[in-house]
């Protein structure tokens, strides 16, 4: 009985292993995505306007906007 335990145990560990090795080349997939996106060609430019407007993104966007305007 207590070998069948010690094969459980064994299983359940490589288990968690696979599901964390999964996991982990799931989370770098969308680092490297997001890294790209950051690296793509203009975007230096539209963070830098952004941080110039201080804080008021709703000024580089086109789309209309709920409000008194609304």
């Amino acid at each position: 009985m207590a070998e069948n335990a010690s094969k459980a145990m064994v299983d359940l560990a490589a288990a968690a292993t696979a599901r964390q090795r999964d996991m982990l080349a799931e989370l770098t997939a969308e680092f490297d995505q997001q890294l790209a996106s950051l690296q793509a060609p203009g975007t230096h430019d539209k963070i830098d306007a952004a941080l110039e407007l201080g804080g008021d993104l709703t000024k580089i966007s086109d789309r209309p906007r709920a409000g008194r305007s609304y």
